[in-house]
């Protein structure tokens, strides 16, 4: 045995935190605790009967494929009903082959944007107060972030655009527009429209994370950012609408 030690961490590795979403999900296991913490959705809700009749059948039909590697996008099936759903929330035409991105959940999603985008002091824009899950993912690549505050309408978009106006040049801009996590806030339709325009007036990119549009209990369903600007890379995921286990989430955004 060599008496060496090993070689050092990579130097981002000193940026690395506990996990607060690991811890949260700690305290979910203790039977005592009722925990309000974290998103998740109550096992009642997940549908084991139909989940044992679709993996019967499609092992019936497809057999060992399902078990399979596949294609690292998603596969084709999966990504064109994706599309489908998304051209007609979006009002305008997604393509299942360039503009769809099968994830493990939306956080590789904002993993992966993250690797792409932030460049150690890039500004990063998000709402007071932010998910933590956002902020784990993309600390590690040395942003600076800066908050804007929100309400229950969501992100304050005249705060923003004062400080775009003074100077600020935000990469990214992250909003959680529906049922922001943690504050619970809908962004209202004007300020997703403001939002929108901003992007495409001072060149920034908007991370729009909806893993909770499609289960609204009541009112009525706002049109999404990227319905108004193709300067998005909408996130989305079935972890809340099915089950979390799953670990299948998606990114839309453009073809580049």
């Amino acid at each position: 045995m060599s008496a060496l030690p090993l070689p050092p961490f990579a130097s981002r590795s000193g940026r690395l935190r506990t996990s607060t979403i690991r811890e949260l999900l700690k305290l979910t296991e203790a039977r005592d605790i009722l925990s309000l913490a974290g998103g998740l959705p109550s096992p009642d809700s997940f549908p084991l009967a139909d989940l044992r009749r679709e993996a019967d059948r499609l092992f019936g039909e497809f057999g060992p494929s399902v078990v399979q590697y596949s294609v690292t996008d998603g596969i084709p099936s999966l990504r064109t009903w994706l599309a489908d759903t998304a051209t007609e929330t979006f009002c305008r035409t997604i393509n299942p082959n360039t503009d769809i991105l099968v994830t493990h959940g939306s956080q590789q999603g904002l993993d992966l944007i993250g690797k792409l985008f932030v460049d150690e002091g890039d500004v990063v824009v998000l709402e007071d107060p932010g998910y933590l899950g956002m902020i784990q993912a993309f600390d590690l690549y040395g942003p600076h972030f800066e908050a804007v505050a929100g309400d229950r309408d969501g992100m304050r978009t005249d705060d923003l655009a004062a400080r775009l106006s003074s100077g600020l040049r935000p990469k990214l801009v992250y909003v959680v527009a529906n049922f922001h996590n943690p504050t619970g806030a809908t962004m209202s339709l004007g300020r997703r429209r403001e939002l929108a325009a901003l992007a495409d007036r001072y060149g920034f990119l908007i991370v729009e994370d909806d893993p909770y549009g499609s289960i609204r209990f009541r009112g009525n369903d706002v049109a999404p950012i990227a319905s108004f600007t193709d300067r998005v890379i909408h996130l989305s995921t079935f972890s809340k609408m099915v089950a979390p286990g799953f670990r299948v989430g998606w990114c839309i955004g453009p073809p580049t």
